[in-house]
């Protein structure tokens, strides 16, 4: 009797656990779905989010592409503007609008004959040289260092025959600057020296005939044909690409011009101290260019080597490694005068630029240079040593002496 019912409550009892099986599996089964579901739900939602992405993307770059096509239009066009200004520039005047410029009564500054200054701004523009010749010149300019003032010593090149000082002894002409700048010293001084009597010398040249007077003009005269020479040979060296730079050689040149012709007390004073000629300039002839080099011991050596060291290698290893580091824009170079009763327009260098230029710590040179004249770095070094800084204010004493380091 009591095994029938064991027999069916173990029945129950695996029927119930087959069917709380069956529930579970089912759970699971749906639990199981509800995942895939889910995690495909996701997988098409970051598809979907992919997708879109990768379109809004697309937009993007295009958007780029577009923007960066424009830029590049745009930045071509300025290119060409800016081109077109230059150029517009070049074929201006050098200064800027007279409302906007700098204005200044310049009281003893160097002048800048305006041909001079418009042709060193843009010498593609000057389809030859702009130096008339001599005896045709009828537009007087001041002299580079006139002043408004009344000053009671003579006029350069009308002190007595005692007040000139030793020059520099030269050779022959060696280069075609020398051989432009030799005989117009000749030339010039002959004339100078005939102003005070009015004599007339019969070695002067036809080309400085006219100039022979005794009146203030001569002098001016003499004293624009000194600046138009000079700038005449800073036209021939394309290398010497900045204004700062043709300005603080036209300085350099017309300066050591005015020293040669004159050779006063006061054509002396007017030099930097470290332009003023050395002994071994005043004994050893040399080749005039050398006496234009802006380091005196430079000088000294470049005397003692002529042979070896040729005017055009030379130049040509300056012109393009040296700069004078002016610091602003161009427009600040050149000043207008400002004084009363002038008939025209005069300009002359910028009183800061002058200083600066007499600076010698501010003419430096480049490695192109050193790969050519690696031996002249001593000579160099003890020039900026020596004469940098102290150039501002040159002394009243005679013709220095020293010797190579």
């Amino acid at each position: 009797m009591g095994a029938p019912k064991t027999s069916r409550s173990n029945v129950d009892t695996e029927s119930k656990r087959a069917a709380s099986l069956a529930r579970k599996r089912a759970r699971d089964r749906r639990a199981q779905q509800a995942m895939r579901d889910r995690a495909k739900g996701e997988v098409e939602t970051l598809r979907k989010q992919f997708t879109e992405l990768m379109h809004h993307l697309t937009e993007r770059e295009g958007s780029f592409s577009r923007d960066l096509l424009r830029c590049m239009d745009e930045n071509d066009e300025l290119r060409r503007q800016l081109a077109e200004l230059r150029q517009k520039k070049a074929r201006s005047d050098l200064l800027p609008d007279p409302a906007g410029m700098i204005r200044w009564k310049r009281t003893n500054s160097f002048c800048v004959d305006f041909s001079v200054l418009a042709a060193l701004a843009s010498p593609d523009l000057v389809s030859s040289p702009f130096s008339p010749p001599l005896e045709t010149a009828t537009a007087l300019a001041p002299s580079p260092w006139d002043s408004h003032s009344q000053s009671p010593t003579l006029p350069l090149g009308q002190g007595r025959e005692a007040d000139r000082l030793q020059l520099p002894l030269h050779v022959p002409p060696t280069c075609p600057s020398d051989r432009i700048m030799q005989p117009f010293i000749h030339e010039t001084q002959l004339l100078v020296r005939e102003i005070p009597t009015g004599a007339t010398s019969a070695s002067a040249s036809a080309s400085t005939a006219s100039w022979k007077s005794t009146s203030p003009a001569s002098l001016a005269v003499i004293q624009t044909a000194i600046t138009r020479v000079a700038g005449d040979v800073l036209l021939t060296y394309p290398q010497i690409d900045t204004l700062p730079k043709k300005l603080a050689c036209l300085y350099v040149i017309s300066t050591v011009l005015n020293w040669l012709i004159y050779g006063t007390h006061e054509s002396f004073e007017r030099m930097p101290r470290w332009l003023r000629p050395t002994k071994t300039q005043l004994e050893v002839p040399h080749p005039a260019w050398i006496d234009r080099i802006q380091w005196p011991y430079v000088r000294n050596y470049l005397i003692n080597n002529y042979r070896q060291v040729t005017f055009d290698d030379y130049s040509d290893a300056f012109s393009l490694a040296f700069s004078v580091n002016w610091p602003y824009p161009d427009n600040t170079l050149v000043l207008e005068d400002t004084g009363p009763g002038l008939a025209s327009k005069r300009y002359f260098l910028n009183p800061v630029f002058e200083a600066h230029i007499r600076d010698l710590n501010n003419w430096i040179v480049g490695p192109r240079y050193w790969q050519v004249y690696a031996d002249l770095r001593g000579a160099y070094d003890s020039s900026r040593r020596d004469f940098g800084n102290r150039a501002t204010s040159p002394s009243s004493s005679g013709p220095f002496s020293f010797s190579v380091p």
